[in-house]
């Protein structure tokens, strides 16, 4: 029970809903069937998500899509913490989470009756002989990669493999995150089914295959497929100016880049031709594709390790359902951030940077201030909400 002690159970999903597909829906009903009558939150990146791509569609249309389909609420998870590493997108989270006071459960896929293996593996993770080892293997790499150190280290003391589906990987984050800032909210594993991929529904989405997408999204996805999509693409020329106008020594002030890094990153601008050709030359020994993305935008975006330091300091509302509404009230009463509707209210200039280069993943792109002009989609109709059991 959250310390907090809230009137009723109340999950939280961290997600990206990039798109929303047929296993969120199973994710949904799975927690519904674990915890009667409790309110579901999803806390959703925005434009940018975890691997360093822009969002297929922008937040407040996938959140539409989320209430539409069922959950009740919809809070966004903002930059930089959106496209941060695994522990960083998942301190952010459960940060945000923990701060607004009336969360009792975390719920998250994981593989099938792995509960106990990734509980024991975030407590020996946060250990100090852990985190010694793991200080060692990062030394004597020489800046190779942090998640091959950790795998070293893990079965150098443990004689085991630790976790590494990317689903386990972000699990142990949670559990870590949640045993750090001592709170009371109790995770709830839901065991993950194959068959369903985010990353083929944005590919249908983008060639225009409707009939592959029909099979992978619930019916409320059908509308969105004659929009336009976002693509990293688009806005190259943007980025690739940025970085080939950067200064080498204020660019080591960015978060991961530093050791020589900051030269290579503005010469492979210099020389790209495209968005993945920068990517591409940026990746490397110890530097994996979703890393190089995360470190060019925090380049773009300016973003500092000390953007890291803290939790969200605000929770922006993009969608609602009748549901969620007495949810949003124990907020209002419990929270210890401000809860907003509007994204200039944050006073957040990540945010801000952010979602101006969104705007120019578009083609023709986005005007400036598009997000300011967004509005909390609300729903007060019970029936707008598909029902879930055909996804289990």
């Amino acid at each position: 029970m959250s310390k907090y002690s809230p009137a009723a159970q109340a999950a939280a999903v961290i997600c990206e809903l990039n798109p929303l597909h047929n296993g969120h829906l199973r994710l949904l009903s799975m927690i519904r069937q674990r915890l009667p009558g409790a309110a579901v939150c999803a806390v959703m990146s925005g434009e940018f998500v975890q691997r360093g791509e822009c969002a297929v569609y922008d937040k407040y249309k996938r959140a539409e899509l989320a209430v539409r389909c069922g959950f009740d609420l919809v809070i966004e998870l903002p930059p930089p913490y959106s496209f941060g590493a695994a522990e960083r997108f998942a301190r952010g989270g459960v940060g945000l989470i923990d701060s607004l006071g009336v969360f009792t459960h975390l719920a998250f896929g994981c593989s099938p009756g792995s509960g106990a293996r990734l509980t024991e593996a975030a407590a020996r993770m946060s250990s100090p002989g852990f985190e010694a080892a793991l200080r060692e293997r990062l030394s004597a790499s020489g800046g190779g990669s942090y998640i091959e150190s950790k795998g070293e280290a893990y079965q150098q003391l443990y004689g085991e493999d630790m976790p590494d589906a990317p689903n386990d990987i972000l699990a142990v984050e949670y559990l870590t995150a949640i045993d750090r800032i001592g709170s009371g909210i109790e995770p709830v594993f839901i065991d993950r089914q194959e068959g369903w991929s985010a990353t083929a529904a944005r590919t249908a989405i983008r060639s225009g295959d409707s009939g592959a997408l029909s099979s992978m999204v619930p019916p409320g996805m059908s509308d969105m497929l004659g929009s336009p999509a976002a693509d990293m693409e688009n806005a190259f020329p943007a980025i690739a100016w940025r970085l080939r106008t950067a200064d080498p020594e204020k660019l080591t002030d960015i978060a991961d880049v530093g050791g020589g890094s900051e030269n290579l990153i503005i010469k492979s601008a210099r020389e790209a031709g495209s968005w993945d050709e920068l990517v591409r030359a940026v990746s490397g020994k110890g530097i994996s594709l979703a890393r190089a993305r995360r470190t060019l935008l925090s380049c773009f975006l300016g973003v500092k390790a000390s953007d890291y330091s803290a939790p969200p300091g605000y929770a922006l509302l993009l969608a609602a359902g009748p549901g969620g509404m007495p949810l949003l009230r124990g907020m209002k009463k419990r929270s210890r951030i401000k809860i907003i509707s509007r994204p200039a209210e944050a006073d957040d200039r990540i945010l801000v940077s952010a979602e101006e280069l969104y705007s120019l993943c578009f083609r023709p792109a986005r005007e400036a201030g598009w997000a300011a002009k967004g509005r909390v989609y609300i729903s007060r109709d019970e029936k707008t909400a598909p029902s879930n059991e055909g996804a289990v």
